[in-house]
């Protein structure tokens, strides 16, 4: 299957799990704290492996012990780490705050913005298929995304809260797939996404618990998701993206990817952490309405 490079935020994340989301000087209750991996490309590059995709991961953690924990555990994962830079500083850490489906973070950004255009060589996407990447430095995905159009490897960005700046725009333009949720993809292209979905470039939007929509050209595919018990939301369009690029990337059917996104990210949702260890079987079960 095709290999993949990640890029963007590795993290560590506490994820707190709370009976209200507090307003300015109230205190809510912890009911839950779990303590794992995070960062958007880590998430997605760690679905992608546990799919069965070769991925690769390019980002930086800190030179101190939550940093080699992280990277350790993405290893074992089966994420191939090595393109992981070690950055002298502090690893990036966010603090979930997550009461029934609203989310707040909390964070240091750490040294996970160390990996700068400079240190991209045509060597970074050697042996790549595909790109995909995540909230980072702009300077760095632009950098990234002209090396991979370069290299005849497809693109994919997904910039999260980064969505409208015009900072990426020379990303998104150089991108065959742009993923994003229904307000992100908004603030990239207005109230209709079909104006961006040229005949080559596929527009995806998330609507949460509402499934989620692509545009290709004049044509738009949908599936309806599905309905679970949500614990918590962070990460579902992580394993969302992972879901969709397995399928995408070696059928190219959007109907299926859809589907399979879906699963995944609905699966994603009821387990607490931003980080879910996806299963093809166990997805194909919760496709199937089986235990």
């Amino acid at each position: 299957m095709a290999r993949v490079l990640v890029a963007g935020h590795v993290n560590l994340d506490v994820t707190l799990l709370v009976d209200r989301l507090p307003a300015a000087d109230e205190e809510a209750a912890i009911q839950e704290r779990v303590r794992s991996g995070g960062g958007s490309a880590a998430n997605v590059a760690t679905g992608l492996a546990r799919l069965g995709v070769d991925a690769r991961l390019l980002g930086s953690v800190g030179d101190d012990e939550p940093g080699r924990r992280v990277r350790e555990r993405l290893g074992e994962h089966g994420v191939d780490v090595d393109p992981v830079v070690e950055a002298p500083g502090e690893t990036s850490t966010k603090y979930l705050l997550v009461a029934d489906e609203d989310v707040a973070m909390l964070g240091n950004d750490g040294v996970n913005e160390a990996v700068a255009p400079a240190d991209l060589a045509p060597g970074t996407v050697a042996d790549v298929e595909h790109v995909h990447l995540t909230g980072q430095r702009a300077d760095t995905a632009e950098r990234l995304a002209r090396l991979a159009v370069d290299a005849g490897c497809s693109v994919s960005l997904d910039p999260g809260r980064r969505a409208g700046d015009r900072a990426l725009d020379g990303v998104a333009d150089r991108a065959d797939v742009v993923f994003g949720t229904d307000r992100e993809i908004a603030a990239l292209y207005g109230d209709d996404p079909t104006a961006a979905a040229g005949s080559e470039r596929l527009v995806v939007a998330t609507s949460g618990a509402g499934g989620a929509r692509c545009f290709l050209g004049d044509e738009t595919r949908a599936h309806p998701g599905f309905d679970v018990d949500v614990a918590d939301t962070s990460g579902a369009g992580d394993a969302f993206v992972a879901g969709f690029l397995s399928i995408w990337l070696a059928a190219d059917d959007l109907d299926e990817a859809l589907a399979f996104g879906n699963a995944c990210g609905a699966i994603a949702s009821q387990r607490v952490g931003a980080r879910t260890a996806l299963d093809p079987d166990a997805v194909a079960s919760f496709r199937d309405g089986s235990p």
